[in-house]
């Protein structure tokens, strides 16, 4: 997990995985005091973070919905960032869906998405590849520049991030002779 404020630190999250969270605060206030919460990979909202960020006195949202009271008044805000092997960015509807629901959760809210399918491609080295993923990465650069400067993406931005690094028939072709090769054993 991630704290993104002008510079981005990476707090030691050992103490949480070994069922010491919160007895010293360090973890609790790093997460409070941050502006901006970033996470690579699904977070463990009620069995983690959320234990120390949240009331469990329940209350009925604006929506008419049971949520865990708020423990502090102001909460970091999300930037979500995911990738996957399918080509279309269709396939990250569900984790848009979570996300705003634990954002909800969280009373907090989402500042930024970047989903990017075609993701085993950030993997591959090839000559023909290099550029592509060179300036998808730059992008991302510029991306993370414009959320802790703005809180926010650019719709330039926005709209470069959803582009597919290359057509989709181009790379289901590619993912299937690799798959090809490789369950031949050749």
């Amino acid at each position: 997990m991630y704290i993104l404020d002008t510079t981005i630190g990476e707090p030691d999250l050992s103490k949480i995985r070994k069922g010491r969270f919160g007895k010293n605060g360090t973890y609790d206030a790093e997460f409070v005091h941050s502006s901006v919460k970033g996470t690579a990979g699904i977070p463990c909202v009620r069995s983690s973070t959320g234990h120390m960020c949240l009331d469990y006195h329940m209350i009925i949202d604006e929506n008419g919905e049971t949520v865990h009271k708020k423990r502090y008044e102001t909460y970091p805000k999300i930037v979500v960032i995911a990738n996957c092997g399918y080509p279309e960015q269709s396939h990250f509807r569900v984790l848009h869906l979570l996300f705003e629901r634990i954002a909800r959760n969280f009373h907090s809210q989402i500042i930024a998405e970047i989903y990017r399918g075609q993701g085993e491609l950030l993997g591959v080295e090839h000559p023909r590849l290099e550029p592509v993923v060179s300036a998808y990465m730059s992008l991302l650069q510029k991306a993370g520049e414009e959320i802790v400067k703005n809180l926010k993406l650019s719709e330039e931005t926005i709209t470069a991030l959803d582009q597919p690094l290359v057509p989709h028939d181009l790379y289901r072709k590619g993912v299937n002779e690799g798959l090809s090769v490789v369950m031949s054993g050749e």
